[in-house]
């Protein structure tokens, strides 16, 4: 579990409804994955989730000093240092200003899929899951 709070906004072409960013400064608690990942492959990661082409260097020094490194204004294009696990940095891509993106409803394919991690990588059960999810804030607003 980390620190913060998630939001569902946006709009994504490929799930086609909102998408979950967190707030590393909200109320609570949200459950989180971690995956060892060398910075080049981050950069890449950085990259095609801003639409971006791969290859681009990233200064993450800036992390340990700032705790954050902006690279636009979108969904996704703010990195933000959680903490550490066994002297590793933890990351997480997210959005600048979470209290000012519009929320919008998920998809049901976008919800299956976090189910599935919540259910893989916590042992939740379904009814804590549903209970989970319809909390987030958006979940039950828009179009999906």
């Amino acid at each position: 579990m980390i620190s913060g709070s998630l939001y569902f906004t946006g709009s994504s072409s490929t799930w086609g409804g909102g998408t979950a960013v967190l707030d590393p400064s909200g109320p609570g608690r949200v459950p989180a994955m971690a995956y060892l990942i060398r910075p080049g492959q981050l950069a890449d990661v950085l990259a095609q989730e801003m639409r971006r082409e791969p290859g681009t260097e990233l200064d993450l020094r800036v992390l340990a000093r700032d705790g954050q490194l902006r690279l636009g204004p979108g969904r996704y294009e703010t990195v933000v240092r959680l903490g550490s696990l066994d002297a590793i940095p933890l990351v997480t891509l997210t959005t600048q200003r979470c209290d000012e993106a519009p929320l919008n409803r998920p998809s049901a394919a976008y919800l299956s899929t976090m189910a599935a991690g919540l259910r893989q990588g916590h042992g939740w059960d379904p009814g804590r899951i549903q209970s989970y999810l319809a909390a987030i804030p958006g979940g039950a607003t828009g179009p999906a």
